[in-house]
């Protein structure tokens, strides 16, 4: 029974270590290569992109923005605030590149301007709600949750199944065969000759 539920949680802990493993993959191989995180904070790009959802974007020349493409821009008409939408329509010049975004679950578009030598962001895929738990570590009540809660859980149940084991090591063995015939301190073991001659004596007896 022991050995059972030992194998399930060492199979929940490889099972959340690899899905975090796969996530920091995602996260830091893409950053190493200039690429960049970005949490979306609002709903405008529903159903697609949700709020909480990592956006991963890779820098673009402004030439290479093309209709459909989902880009992160500095909107002027927010004072600057980063935005991600889809592309409507673009119009490349040799100084400038102008862009109609409008966000999936928006009615109105906005429009913009880069220079042709600036780069935007192109968003190459989405991790769903990683957002939030990014969110969470930045405060010290996310990093209690998500970190010291679950190490000082892991050591619980560590200890747990140590005192388990001993108290397994100090139970007798029930399918243990009894001994029958313990044996006797070596000063008290019969002498081989002497035992021999009693049984002769005994056996010779009737026939006097």
């Amino acid at each position: 029974m022991n050995q059972g539920i030992r194998l399930a949680r060492a199979f929940v802990v490889a099972l959340l270590a690899g899905l975090l493993a796969g996530i920091v993959l995602l996260v830091m191989v893409p950053v190493a290569m200039g690429w960049r995180p970005y949490t979306v904070l609002t709903g405008s790009m529903r159903p697609n992109i949700q709020p909480g959802d990592v956006v991963m974007d890779q820098p673009i020349r402004a030439p290479e923005i093309h209709v459909g493409d989902v880009v992160t821009f500095s909107d002027p008409s927010r004072q600057g605030r980063l935005v991600t939408h889809r592309v409507r329509s673009v119009a490349h010049s040799e100084i400038f590149t102008t862009v109609e975004t409008r966000g999936d679950a928006n009615n109105t578009s906005e429009r913009w301007q880069v220079q042709t030598k600036d780069r935007v962001g192109r968003v190459v895929f989405v991790l769903p709600k990683v957002g939030h738990v990014a969110n969470l570590v930045r405060n010290p009540a996310g990093v209690l949750i998500l970190v010291v809660l679950p190490v000082l859980g892991l050591g619980f149940l560590a200890l747990r199944s140590i005192w388990r084991d001993d108290e397994d090591d100090d139970e007798p063995d029930p399918d243990a065969e009894p001994d029958d015939q313990p044996e006797l301190p070596f000063d008290a073991q019969p002498d081989p000759v002497s035992a021999e001659h009693g049984v002769a004596d005994a056996a010779a007896r009737p026939g006097r």
